[in-house]
């Protein structure tokens, strides 16, 4: 018997493109900020920093140590709750909540018990939202120096002086703005482009681009070390997969948007314009 089948699939959606010759676009211009030149150097001279050993004073917040540590929670041993010669940056936030801060004020050698609690969301759910006590001993304590911005600092990072450091610099911030301006311009020339066209996008489109972005957001995190499965499973969640499916949706309308212009301007690229391309591939 002759076979007979049916199918259903999608079709590319067509685009009324509007007037875009037309339109104007207003793109606010970019420019370096008063102190950008300073906050350059300062991030050179940070480069440049090293940890020295302090001695004869107390530990501070900025510090950097060097501790050992047990914990326990509830009153037993933590697996993996145990280190050796832990370095620490001395800074709010850093580790557990109001870990840092009681470190403060204890010298080398020193021998304290602290309490921290585990957030609600950490990663480790046996002790998720408990309070974990730290036996531990302050075996170092290190202060970050920073070099001075001068002269011996350029020749340090191969310049002849300091000017011919702030020249290099001055003109690779000259190139960030002027290629964050080309990008902003481009940005805002599709978006206008796409607003005044009419486009009924099949939401299995915007569905497929969505999950596009979501596995990209996996391997990420699974190269990272993170577990991209806690972060399904969290309250989170379900607000992040709605931001990827409004990108989502940008991203086809972009797409579809840009691929009638092409066609309507019957715009190609030449075999000489892939040459940079395939060499760079190769």
């Amino acid at each position: 018997e002759p076979l007979k089948l049916q199918a259903t699939f999608e079709v590319r959606p067509e685009v009324k493109l509007g007037n875009y010759k037309e339109i104007e676009v207003n793109v606010p211009e970019v420019t370096l900020p008063p102190d950008a030149m300073e906050r350059a150097l300062n991030n050179v001279a940070d480069t440049r920093s090293s940890l020295a050993p302090v001695e004869g004073r107390a530990a501070e917040m900025g510090d950097t140590v060097v501790i050992d540590f047990n914990c326990t929670v509830d009153g037993e041993p933590m697996e993996g709750g145990k280190a050796d010669s832990f370095v620490l940056e001395l800074k709010e936030g850093s580790f557990l909540p109001n870990f840092c801060e009681q470190i403060v004020a204890l010298e080398k050698g020193a021998k304290a018990e602290i309490k921290a609690a585990f957030p609600d969301n950490y990663r480790r759910k046996d002790v998720a939202g408990k309070e974990g006590v730290f036996a531990i001993v302050l075996k170092e304590i290190r202060r970050k120096f920073t070099p001075d911005i001068n002269d011996e600092l350029a020749k340090a990072i191969g310049h002849d002086n300091l000017d011919a450091l702030k020249e290099s610099i001055k003109n690779e911030l000259d190139e960030v703005v002027k290629q964050e301006n080309e990008a902003r311009a481009q940005r805002m020339v599709v978006e206008a482009v796409a607003h005044c066209a009419e486009v009924d996008i099949p939401e299995t489109m915007v569905q497929r681009e969505k999950e596009l972005l979501v596995n990209q957001m996996r391997q990420y995190m699974q190269q990272q070390g993170q577990s991209f499965e806690e972060l399904e499973n969290s309250p989170e969640f379900a607000s992040l997969a709605e931001s990827k499916m409004e990108e989502a949706r940008h991203r086809v309308l972009t797409s579809l948007v840009l691929g009638a212009v092409v066609r309507e301007e019957k715009l190609a690229v030449s075999e000489e314009e892939r040459g940079p391309y395939f060499a760079e591939l190769a």
